[in-house]
């Protein structure tokens, strides 16, 4: 999966949604494109000019291109403005998976992003997941995705492979 990372400053240009197809475009070749294109963003990317970012993101969704809020819940975004957001994907911030671990109550708020993302037809990604403990509770409340030394560190592209290979 390629992830491409882009600043504040980059998502308001007129020339960003066409530029990044152009880019992801010719970088495949037979494979499910809407799995491997994903603009991934923070959440103070909203902050400039919601209005404005939220346009530029529907036309970057347009061109077949998957949006991934990352670091959910450590900014700007709240539980109310996630309808509205034009994104496919909401990435939990490692934050919220560590108090799956620490603390009792707190590990709920987990469970109800991972709720609240499913009842708008979003994809639920936990990151940071280095624990058996945490991994089992996210599976409890059905996170789609998981990431995080639990699972591999980051891999080279040959590492990857023998990974998966099981090698």
């Amino acid at each position: 999966m390629i992830i491409v990372l882009f600043g504040v400053s980059n998502v308001g240009k007129t020339t960003t949604a066409r530029n990044l197809a152009k880019l992801l475009g010719y970088q495949f070749v037979d494979v499910d494109e809407s799995i491997r294109k994903r603009y991934e963003i923070t959440e103070s990317v909203f902050l400039r000019n919601y209005e404005l970012v939220n346009r530029k993101l529907q036309q970057i969704k347009e061109k077949g291109i998957r949006i991934s809020l990352d670091d959910f819940g450590t900014g700007f975004s709240s539980l109310s403005r996630l309808r509205d957001m034009n994104i496919d994907i909401v990435k939990i911030d490692k934050y919220f998976i560590d108090k799956i671990v620490d603390h009792g109550e707190d590990k709920l708020i987990t469970a109800d992003i991972i709720s609240m993302a499913h009842k708008f037809g979003l994809q639920a990604v936990a990151e940071g997941v280095e624990e058996r403990k945490q991994m089992d509770y996210l599976k409890k409340y059905h996170c789609d995705v998981v990431q995080g030394y639990y699972i591999s560190k980051p891999l080279s592209q040959n590492d990857a492979i023998l990974f998966l290979q099981g090698d």
